[in-house]
């Protein structure tokens, strides 16, 4: 007999047995996945199951009809390994139809033990989120139980922690993360079935400075510096004055190395605990003795490879300007020439190539007949030795500009103050008179001429556009450093007396009375703002509360 017809029942004709049949098994209980259940190929001694006694068809190629598979090219069916789950559970993904995995694939496997790589520092990791497995339709999920969510971060809420939102789900930057990733769970559904020892841990934080009232401390949000990147060291000339202070806070808060410039022998003013540096800052900061008027203290100290250098040294006051403007202008201008020349050097030979930023005054616009914001473009036409001395310092920075292509960034901030400001200035000049008015019930209050118009943005704000500008600020460009909210000194003087709760009447004294006084003076900085974005935060009175509070410290 021909081979192929050796079983009738296969191939012999009228030999197939009832389509379908069941084939009868032995009692031997249910089988383990994965465990063979049945063969239907034919083998000496053995009869095939009758589950596939009517074979399948084939089709052929080009049309030639269809033809039965042999019997020996019949596979061994398996159970499935994976059990269904409930669809919306996502720790172990469904199998997809018609594909087989081996047994000992780890595909969809359980979480299993073992150490897991660890994160980069700082590295937040991914967030927790809701998916869809296998068999789910997105249509599905509107007729899912409702029921409440565990294990959701909160900042998948509207205005989580406080923070501005830019739109719905999305934080502004600088937003806290780190309150947000106390509240999600030690253990995360597993994603494609990865291991529990394939994923990453966060990492122990190292110890470093914290940052203070409004000030973040460094993170990987704000671009800090991961492990093994480059330091940025930072020069910040005047480091011990009022906004020198601020930016140095800033600095070390943004993770730099800050390297601060100061006077030597000169004792440090006595200023509110809230703007001080605190010991831990102190302690951050490498001091260096600069004097301006000595070229080879200024070699000595700037001559080093920097990243930025942040010139604020100066002399700042008006009066004092006034009453010695020579001294001014060796400060301010030539202090400031020996400075970018320095840089320049450096620049010019490759040992550095620093971002400068020359911070100067808004009043170096001078008088206007015009009651307008002052823009960039505005001639320059200061009317006092102190703006005549810091516009001195801003052509000696364009000029090495020009000259060497130092980095030098030019900064025109308008009237501004905050904790820490000494009396010589309007705002701190004010509240202490009229604390003193209340205190011994004084009626009247000396004053000078109250008819100006200015702007006055809190220190807090000036810092953080300076910061901006080191970042995003072009070389050989000038930026205005302005809030453009007008207020007159009368009205500012009266704001103050509502803060404080005392109602004494201002008397004009002409020692007060500043010659060539502006008029108006309020700034544009749409320049700046299209740079870097910055926006000021602080309001007047936030701003006049800050200043009541430090004094009364």
């Amino acid at each position: 007999m021909d081979a192929a017809r050796a079983d009738g029942r296969v191939h012999g004709p009228g030999g197939h047995a009832p389509a379908r049949g069941r084939a009868p098994r032995a009692p031997d209980g249910a089988s383990l996945p994965g465990e063979l259940v049945r063969d239907v190929r034919q083998s000496v001694g053995d009869a095939p199951a009758r589950d596939d006694s009517v074979l399948s068809a084939l089709p052929v190629w080009r049309r030639q009809g269809v033809r039965s598979l042999d019997h020996r090219q019949l596979s061994r069916v398996l159970r499935a390994v994976r059990r269904q789950r409930h669809p919306l559970q996502s720790r172990v993904a469904a199998p997809r139809a018609r594909v087989r995995h081996a047994q000992g694939f780890p595909r969809g496997g359980p979480h299993r033990e073992g150490p897991g790589a660890r994160a980069r520092a700082r590295k937040p990791r991914r967030a927790a989120r809701l998916g869809l497995r296998g068999r789910l339709r997105g249509c599905d999920v509107a007729h899912a139980a409702a029921g409440q969510a565990h294990g959701l971060r909160g900042r998948h809420r509207r205005d989580a922690l406080g923070a501005r939102a830019v739109r719905a789900g999305i934080l502004a930057r600088g937003a806290r993360l780190e309150a947000t990733r106390q509240s999600r769970p030690a253990l995360r559904a597993a994603r494609g079935g990865r291991r529990a020892a394939g994923r990453s841990e966060q990492g122990d934080t190292r110890a470093r400075l914290d940052a203070d009232d409004e000030l973040r401390r460094s993170g990987a949000h704000d671009g800090g510096r991961g492990p093994g990147a480059a330091v940025v060291k930072v020069l910040v000339t005047g480091a011990d004055g009022f906004v020198g202070r601020w930016v140095v806070r800033r600095l070390l808060g943004d993770g730099r190395e800050v390297y601060g410039a100061v006077r030597p022998g000169q004792s440090p003013t006595p200023v509110a605990p809230a703007a001080d540096l605190t010991p831990a800052e102190r302690e951050a900061v490498r001091w260096l003795p600069l004097e301006l008027l000595d070229a080879e203290s200024v070699r000595k100290v700037v001559d080093l490879p920097y990243d930025a250098v942040v010139h604020l040294a100066a002399v700042s006051s008006g009066s004092d300007a006034t009453r010695d403007p020579g001294y001014a202008w060796t400060v301010n201008a030539a202090g400031t020439a020996r400075v970018v020349q320095v840089l320049g050097e450096a620049k010019r030979t490759g040992r550095a190539d620093p971002v400068v930023l020359v911070v100067s005054t808004g009043e170096v616009y001078g008088a206007s007949h015009e009651s307008r914001p002052r823009r960039e473009t505005d001639a320059v036409a200061p009317c006092s030795p102190y703006a005549a001395s810091k516009a001195g310092g801003e052509l000696a920075g364009l000029e090495a500009w020009r000259r060497t292509g130092l980095r030098v960034i030019v900064t025109r901030a308008f009237a501004h103050t905050g904790p820490g400001q000494d009396t010589r200035f309007v705002v701190p000049a004010f509240a202490e008179r009229l604390r003193f008015a209340k205190r011994v019930q004084a009626p009247v209050v000396k004053v000078g001429n109250l008819e100006p118009v200015r702007e006055f943005l809190h220190v807090r704000d000036v810092v953080d556009a300076y910061a901006r500008l080191l970042v995003k600020g072009q070389p050989g460009e000038t930026y205005n450093v302005a809030s453009g909210q007008a207020v007159s000194l009368e009205e500012l003087f009266f704001r103050l007396t509502d803060l404080i709760g005392a109602r004494p009447i201002p008397e004009a004294d002409p020692e007060l009375v500043r010659g060539g006084d502006i008029f108006h003076l309020v700034g544009d900085a749409a320049k700046l703002r299209a740079a870097t974005g910055w926006v000021p935060r602080y309001t007047l009175d936030d701003t006049l509360r800050d200043v009541l509070d430090a004094q009364a410290d």
